[in-house]
């Protein structure tokens, strides 16, 4: 039984019930990029922050600004990293890739020799006279 290999989709890995197919980099593709998307999001909600505490506290806060965008990626660092980590675990540090290329069906049998003498040709008695 060959396998497994990445599936092809999500849902088709999910119906596959003999395990051919690996659904997990699907699972944690879709997670890294909603956990990236919610850093974005809170970086930009942290910023705004700052802005707002800006204009109120004074200038000062602008120095929070850095903090804010470091933390924004080092938490997509992190999640990037935790999501290589678990893969690694499910594919005991080999490559998964997608489905081999199906092998080719064997060449047709040769026509079946013709008896000597049987047919036309050149030494086969009937063609050339």
């Amino acid at each position: 039984m060959p396998g497994p290999y990445r599936a092809p989709g999500l849902l088709r890995g999910l119906a596959d019930v003999r395990f051919r197919w690996m659904v997990t980099p699907r699972v944690i593709s879709v997670l890294y990029v909603v956990v990236a998307g919610a850093m974005v999001a809170g970086s930009l909600v942290g910023l705004l922050l700052v802005w707002s505490m800006a204009t109120w506290a004074g200038a000062g806060m602008w120095w929070f600004a850095p903090l804010v965008l470091g933390g924004g990626l080092a938490g997509v660092l992190g999640t990037r990293i935790a999501c290589e980590w678990i893969l690694m675990a499910f594919t005991r540090g080999r490559a998964i890739g997608p489905l081999p290329p199906s092998r080719p069906s064997p060449p047709a049998a040769p026509p079946a020799a013709r008896p000597l003498g049987s047919g036309p040709g050149r030494w086969g008695g009937g063609g050339d006279a």
